[in-house]
């Protein structure tokens, strides 16, 4: 109550402090601090340490910057990845064929590409880079007509930085289009008697990191390094410190009686120098160190327990200062302090490519109208183009998604939902747009699949021409056959009666239909090797004393019970009907030793392809994680004794497999009891 009563009789009540907001009062006014205030540990007040730590700006001149860009590592990623990455993979125009290929050579003529990046490098270095577009219409200070632009008008396109381009008068008319931007520019020197005006129609911009405030900017924006500096200069010193450690690494400490007295006397200094001098020589010869008995010794050595940590972490700082995952800057992930992986770069690309669309693009519309009509003549209706992506597929995924796709196809085809013809229409389309068989599309053009233009075959007007009418069997399987919609479209193909027949003949072989004839069994698939000679002289060359004479290539091995047909058939093969598959020379391949085999492993995503469909289509079971195409050698290890594995270099030449073999697994298969080896 006593309390209570002393509140009411006050004649001032303090403001209560809430939130971010603390009111102060003095001088007969309140005033607002946007911070945190305790009177009781003073922070936020006068007492506060940080109280006086306020932002400045040192701006980078031009020679910090060009030695940071020459003379540091760090300085000089920053600046050159983004740009790399930004182009690296380039873009992909939607239009005719015939446009694209004729834009595309112009873009390699005038090297757009390269010209691009280091345009967007030295913005990011200096705050400004430019291209200068070499237009043949009107004189340079002329602004671009591009209605009156003609075909060829583009002559060159030349990479400036904001140092070789003055900036005129900054456009402060919000109704022009080039607001914002210099009215004109202006190259001087090299010798010009007089200075060169460029109007801003005839140059692209790349601003480095935009400045907030337009008027301060001088008609530029400001290099990348200029944030990053603190932290690149504090990694840099980190590190000199760590290397000035390891060359004190061992300090050799001697006690003298006496020392400082006696070295006032030069003669005294003089037998000192002489005599450590010997002691030093003694200690290298005899490896033994002889002072005098009041001496002592003592060595000291530097501790560089976690220094390795503190040196990363300002690796990281560096990155994240840069905006550049430490995987992406450094090449490798700093692994046990907040290692960064794929998760980080997908990041980074998706920010690389946003900043494609929203920054890169914008800016080089101007070179894009005017390149494409300097090569068409005209700017076609609805073209455009999309940055291709930056993150490349696994070549194992990529197989694991086109055999998904490929079931899906199977899929819509079984149900008959739709017309065949729209159904291999878009299949084309799908394979086209992802690659799956290069040339593909020319070779469509060129030869065409469409069903519809080929000669028809006259036999498919009569089902039952060549079925012997006294087999009731035969007539029973092709009229079956018939009714089971052979003649419809199945992976690209139209059945004729060849295959009617050819079924019926098999039924009448079997006594069932080929349908009911799906018992389940074991499975291995395999392709010999047809050069298996070649590659092991290149082996029994290095030492391998023995070779397999069967060496092939295992496609699947299913201990478990499928059913072969829907496994279905291979879609590679020789044009000569052979079935064959070639692995072309070169790429990765290492040598790898599985319990007693020595194996060739090889990338291939063929073949990584059709050990996923045999699995997806027919159920078939994998004993291991993954699936890597490999061949094996020998199964003789002895030559292992003489020579490591790791010195035996893998056959680099052509590979030529046969067509796919289907067999059970036999009961001593997995014993290699039936191996045989050249040279036994």
């Amino acid at each position: 109550m006593a309390a209570k009563a002393k509140t009411k009789a006050s004649p001032q009540v303090t403001p209560q402090i809430t939130g971010h907001a603390a009111l102060r009062q003095g001088a007969g006014r309140l005033s607002a601090q946007d911070t945190l205030m305790n009177l009781v540990t003073g922070m936020g007040g006068d007492k506060d340490k940080l109280a006086g730590t306020v932002f400045g700006y040192n701006m980078l001149a031009h020679q910090q910057l060009d030695a940071a860009y020459r003379g540091d590592w760090i300085s000089r990623k920053i600046v050159d990845i983004p740009a790399y990455d930004a182009f690296r993979e380039w873009r992909s125009w939607q239009a005719d064929k015939g446009d694209i290929t004729t834009i595309e050579e112009l873009e390699k003529t005038l090297r757009v590409q390269r010209k691009s990046m280091l345009a967007l490098q030295r913005g990011r270095l200096y705050g400004g880079g430019a291209l200068i577009l070499g237009i043949d219409q009107g004189t340079s200070d002329q602004e671009i007509n591009l209605d009156a632009l003609k075909k060829d008008c583009l002559k060159f396109v030349h990479v400036v930085s904001r140092h070789d381009l003055q900036a005129g008068p900054i456009v402060w008319d919000v109704m022009s289009p080039y607001f914002g931007e210099p009215s004109y520019y202006t190259r001087s020197g090299d010798g010009a008697a007089q200075p060169m005006k460029l109007h801003p129609s005839r140059v692209v911009r790349f601003t480095g990191h935009e400045s907030a405030d337009i008027r301060t900017a001088q008609g530029w924006g400001d290099s990348v390094l200029q944030v990053c500096a603190d932290a690149v200069i504090a990694c840099g010193t980190v590190a000199s410190s760590v290397a000035q450690l390891v060359a004190e690494a061992k300090i050799d400490v001697i006690k003298i009686p006496e020392l400082s007295e006696n070295l006032s006397d030069s003669v005294y200094e003089g037998k000192l120098r002489n005599r450590f001098a010997t002691a030093n020589m003694i200690k290298s010869v005899f490896a033994m160190l002889i002072i005098d008995k009041e001496e002592e010794w003592q060595r000291i050595e530097q501790n560089f327990s976690g220094l390795d940590d503190v040196l990363k972490m300002y690796l990281l700082i560096a990155s994240g200062a840069a905006d550049i995952p430490a995987t992406r800057m450094l090449g490798q992930s700093p692994a046990g302090l907040s290692a960064t992986g794929d998760s980080d770069v997908r990041n980074y690309y998706d920010r690389i490519a946003t900043e494609q669309s929203v920054i890169v693009q914008p800016a080089m519309e101007r070179l894009d109208k005017i390149l494409v009509v300097s090569a068409l003549g005209t700017y076609p209706d609805g073209m455009f183009y999309d940055w291709n992506a930056l993150w490349q597929m696994d070549p194992k995924d990529a197989a694991e998604i086109a055999v998904k796709k490929a079931n899906v196809m199977k899929a819509d085809v079984d149900a008959a939902l739709m017309d065949p013809m729209v159904l291999q229409k878009a299949r084309e389309n799908q394979l086209i747009e992802d690659n799956t068989y290069p040339g593909l599309e020319q070779i469509i053009a060129d030869h065409g699949t469409d069903i519809d233009e080929r000669e028809p075959d006259p036999a498919l007007n009569d089902p039952m021409a060549g079925v012997d009418p006294n087999d009731p069997v035969a007539v029973a399987a092709a009229t079956k056959a018939q009714a089971k919609g052979l003649k419809v479209v199945q992976g690209g193909k139209k059945f004729g009666q060849d295959a009617i027949n050819d079924m019926a003949r098999r039924i009448a072989d079997h006594g069932k239909p080929v349908n009911d004839a799906t018992t389940p069994r074991t499975l291995y698939v395999r392709r010999d090797l047809i050069n298996q000679k070649e590659v092991s002289e290149w082996f029994k060359d290095q030492g391998v004393e023995t070779t397999l004479t069967d060496m092939h290539v295992t496609i699947a091995y299913s201990k478990k019970e499928v059913d072969w047909l829907k496994a279905g058939d291979h879609w590679l093969g020789s044009e000569d009907g052979k079935g064959q598959l070639i692995v072309k020379a070169g790429g990765p391949r290492v040598m790898e030793q599985f319990n007693k085999a020595i194996v060739m492993a090889f990338a291939n995503t063929d073949l990584q392809y059709r050990h996923m469909s045999i699995r997806e289509g027919a159920g078939a079971s994998w004993d291991h994680e993954d699936y890597t195409p490999h061949v094996t050698i020998t199964y003789n290890s002895d030559f292992l004794r003489t020579i490591e594995l790791r010195d035996i270099r893998p056959f680099n030449g052509k590979m030529i497999f046969g067509p796919e073999i289907f067999e059970e697994i036999k009961k001593d298969f997995d014993n290699n009891t039936d191996v045989v080896e050249d040279g036994e």
